[in-house]
């Protein structure tokens, strides 16, 4: 049991040693972020700028003017003005985390009833087709949204309320997402 710990302390210690000297390199080539992350998002992805820094228990990148690919023809595509995608090494120690994470802020989103039929606005997962698997995060192991503005509508019913959520963390456990945060009337 020793020799297995041990074992795992030196290979994330190389780890973390191998990622450190990536980081300039990958500062000075987004393109490859661009292509992993639209491996992940099946769509794609474009960069305006690319920072990373250490922080914590392992890299930060911090991407600017990201735009991602609508899913569906004659969509618009889903811009962002700062995302970071966080690798966390000590998550494999700690409860509610993940080894990867994105984190958004200020996402102003609504949740709409029309016709019995809820959609989210705000967030473009693509349109819904026959067949279509359900929402997944996929490889992604968190998604941490700060400052969200969340308004609920249901015409039908008369409801319109307004949220808001400093953070709110969805976290991806294979099959279960699990969502964390405090929601409070904004």
């Amino acid at each position: 049991a020793q020799a297995l710990f041990a074992t795992l302390v030196i290979a994330l210690g190389v780890l973390a040693g191998l990622t450190q000297l990536a980081m300039p390199w990958l500062q000075h080539h987004p393109q490859h972020v661009e292509h992993w992350l639209s491996a992940r998002l099946d769509r794609s992805v474009r960069i305006g700028h690319l920072s990373g820094a250490w922080v914590g228990g392992g890299p930060q990148l911090s991407l600017d003017d990201v735009e991602i690919a609508a899913k569906g023809a004659g969509h618009p595509a889903f811009k962002v003005p700062h995302l970071e995608l966080v690798f966390d090494l000590y998550a494999l120690f700690q409860r509610n985390s993940a080894l990867t994470e994105f984190r958004v802020a200020g996402l102003n989103l609504q949740l709409v009833n029309e016709a019995g039929d809820w959609q989210l606005r705000g967030l473009d997962f693509g349109p819904p087709h026959a067949g279509s698997a359900p929402f997944s995060m996929g490889a992604l192991g968190a998604l941490e949204i700060r400052d969200l503005k969340l308004s609920i509508d249901d015409p039908a019913r008369g409801l319109h309320v307004a949220l808001a959520a400093p953070v709110l963390r969805l976290i991806n456990h294979g099959p279960i997402t699990r969502v964390a945060g405090r929601v409070r009337r904004a």
